[in-house]
C-alpha cells in the first residue's frame, strides 16, 4: 500500500539515505544521554589490545556518522 502511494505522489526513497537519516538521529540520542550510560560509553568506546592484518582500516560508526554530515 505503501509502495502505491509513493508512486501516485511521485516519491522516491532511496534507502540509502533513510538510513543515514536514522543513524544520525540515534546519534542525536545519544549523544545527549548521561555520560555513564552504556549506550554513551559504547559510543566512545576504543580497543586499543590486539593486533589486525596490515590492510584498509575498518570504519568505525562514529566515520560514518563523521561521513554523513559532511554530505548533509
Amino acid at each position: 500500500m505503501n509502495v502505491a502511494i509513493l508512486k501516485q505522489l511521485s516519491i522516491e526513497r532511496d534507502i540509502i539515505s533513510v538510513i543515514q537519516r536514522r543513524r544520525v538521529t540515534y546519534f542525536g540520542h545519544v549523544i545527549r544521554v548521561d555520560e555513564d550510560r552504556l549506550p554513551y560509553t559504547g559510543l566512545l568506546l576504543y580497543i586499543t589490545h590486539g593486533f589486525r592484518r596490515k590492510e584498509r582500516p575498518k570504519k568505525r560508526w562514529t566515520d560514518n556518522i563523521r561521513e554523513y554530515c559532511m554530505d548533509m
